[in-house]
């Protein structure tokens, strides 16, 4: 037994040793692969992170797209509406001119130059094509805009809104915002374009503002009415 047991304690220790060993070698590549799972996680958590930053910017684009076709559509309504309008309205002017020249010749003819002056003086012809002129661009504007009113009402404090008319016809504060939803805001061009004064269209404006729930952002709210 003396003998026998050093050999014994060697081989244990041998044995010991041996397999210290491999947990050494396994303990390496366990933690090579855990440092490297880390190092994967790592890349894969950024990736996903810039996939995501990613995908907001390509949704941004998307709704910046879909505005943009929305506006273009809108725009191409607006213009095909109002050249429609335009043509018709032109050959009514080219048809109601050819009537008037032809009213104004046979009076001249027979002589009744007292009655043509007091036809040209008087301003019922002008005040008639006036008239027709705002009832085609109310009726333009209502096919475009059918909710216009309805929109703009919400815009005002409750006791302030506008009754809605039974005909297609606006009043003349409403055809001044619906011109600024068409993008026409200067002040003078509105002037020109209703034949109104330009302190007409001002005073107009402002009483209108001042009966806005929100009168900061009133004018930019009437933009996005439609």
């Amino acid at each position: 037994m003396a003998h026998i047991q050093p050999v014994i304690e060697r081989a244990y220790k041998q044995k010991i040793h041996e397999q210290h060993g491999r947990l050494q070698v396994y303990f390496a590549v366990i933690t090579g692969m855990f440092v490297l799972l880390t190092v994967f996680f790592v890349v894969l958590y950024k990736q996903n992170k810039k996939l995501d930053r990613i995908k907001v910017k390509l949704q941004i684009t998307n709704d910046d797209l879909s505005d943009l076709n929305k506006s273009l559509s809108e725009s191409n309504r607006v213009k095909e509406e109002y050249v429609s309008r335009f043509m018709s309205l032109c050959s009514s002017y080219i048809a109601n001119l050819k009537h008037y020249q032809s009213m104004v010749y046979s009076k001249i003819v027979v002589g009744k130059i007292e009655e043509l002056k007091t036809m040209v003086n008087s301003s019922d012809v002008i005040e008639l094509e006036v008239r027709q002129f705002y009832r085609n661009f109310d009726e333009a504007f209502l096919n475009i805009y059918p909710n216009f009113i309805v929109e703009f009402n919400e815009l005002l404090r409750e006791e302030e809104r506008f009754v809605l008319p039974k005909s297609r016809c606006l009043s003349p504060e409403l055809r001044i915002f619906a011109l600024i939803r068409l993008g026409i805001t200067d002040t003078d061009r509105i002037a020109k374009f209703l034949q109104y004064s330009t302190n007409t269209v001002y005073s107009y404006r402002t009483k209108i503002k001042n009966k806005a729930i929100d009168k900061t952002c009133f004018d930019k709210k009437i933009l996005n009415i439609g």
